[in-house]
């Protein structure tokens, strides 16, 4: 079981640094200001974006071997859990025994870390869903783009337009929509 584990912690850690390379190559605007307030009112935003991009690592073929990509997928078991513990706790009366329970069976964790996160969910109700709502709307967007585009899709410019849009899904899919127009009728 410890072998396991390591294995697990070392492919989430691959996944971690994974996550920095590719957001450093993209456009980082963790650091300014304007993000602060950003991500105050808009979660699903910069949460959506950071789930979003771990998913990049297919894209760049960055998880090559069965272990990493185990690594991926645990990272992604842990996320719809989280959805469902979210739910469970806010919804339907769970404990944070039920929770802690459903998060064992179904996860990789260890109990010290789930822990921690449901104590996270009993006191932010909702903030394990913002993250999937804005991977999810990213994700929409990209394949309503490339089905319109087909070969005039650029990842690099859609990607520049998510990042630009910095806020409320309404603004954020009205420049993808803007930037759509704008490359069909490009010449």
């Amino acid at each position: 079981m410890k072998v396991f584990l390591a294995t697990i912690s070392k492919s989430l850690m691959l996944l971690s640094l994974r996550n920095i390379q590719i957001l450093g190559n993209l456009k980082m605007i963790l650091i300014t200001e304007q993000f602060l307030l950003i991500s105050q009112f808009t979660p699903y935003f910069v949460e959506g974006w950071a789930l979003y991009s771990e998913s990049l690592g297919f894209d760049m073929q960055l998880f090559e071997d069965p272990l990493e990509r185990y690594g991926h997928y645990s990272a992604e078991m842990f996320r719809a859990c989280r959805l469902v513990v979210d739910t469970g706790l806010h919804a339907l009366g769970w404990t944070k025994e039920k929770a802690l329970e459903y998060m064992l069976r179904y996860t990789a964790n260890p109990k010290s870390k789930l822990e921690n996160e449901i104590d996270r969910y009993i006191t932010w109700p909702g903030q394990a869903l913002s993250y999937k709502i804005g991977e999810l709307k990213i994700r929409k967007l990209r394949e309503e783009a490339e089905k319109k585009l087909g070969n005039k899709f650029n990842i690099k410019d859609f990607h520049e337009i998510i990042l630009d849009s910095q806020g409320p899904m309404e603004i954020m899919e009205s420049q993808v929509q803007s930037w759509i127009e704008s490359q069909l009728h490009f010449v």
